[in-house]
């Protein structure tokens, strides 16, 4: 079988989380680009001050490379450009700003980020008036088992990236 470290504790809930003003296919339509294959946010839960929670669904080697067999992926990029994504809500909401992702230190798993849904908790402090965001999110099982930890991501935001959005973004 395969040997995984143990988890760290859980990430803190969001105090203040509140309702994401627009439904995720409005979410979509309105502040993200991804395509069909890439549309993993199936909830968001909350938006708050420090961060905001979703729920991600996680794909294939099939589902996304033609020709590739059948398993499951070591890290799902699904999974993880549907946290950036998420990481795109809430740098808008706060600072109507679009980030990009400029480095980590780390991706941790603990377990398996495959088969049900995954909760994604990004959490989040803004420097330079919200136009760098030092964040950290972490991957959840349905029981709130952590099962990867990105840390130490730091996102570039600009108000020139918010043109990607909407119709006229896609590719």
């Amino acid at each position: 079988g395969e040997r995984l470290p143990p988890p760290p504790g859980a990430p803190a809930p969001l105090h203040d989380a509140r309702p994401f003003p627009l439904s995720v296919e409005g979410a979509y339509e309105r502040f993200l680009f991804q395509g069909s294959l890439f549309r993993g946010i199936r909830s968001i839960e909350g938006l708050g001050e420090g961060g905001i929670s979703g729920t991600v669904l996680p794909s294939t080697p099939s589902r996304c490379v033609r020709g590739a067999a059948e398993g499951a992926w070591l890290i799902d990029p699904v999974v993880v450009d549907s946290a950036f994504q998420l990481s795109i809500l809430y740098a808008r909401s706060h600072y109507d700003m679009t980030p990009l992702p400029a480095r980590f230190r780390s991706f941790r798993r603990f377990a398996p980020l495959d088969g049900s849904p995954i909760r994604c908790e990004f959490r989040s402090r803004a420097r330079a008036g919200g136009h760098v965001l030092d964040t950290q999110i972490a991957f959840l099982d349905e029981r709130g088992r952590l099962l990867g930890l990105l840390e130490d991501l730091e996102l570039s935001c600009s108000r020139e990236l918010n043109r990607l959005a909407g119709p006229r973004g896609r590719a």
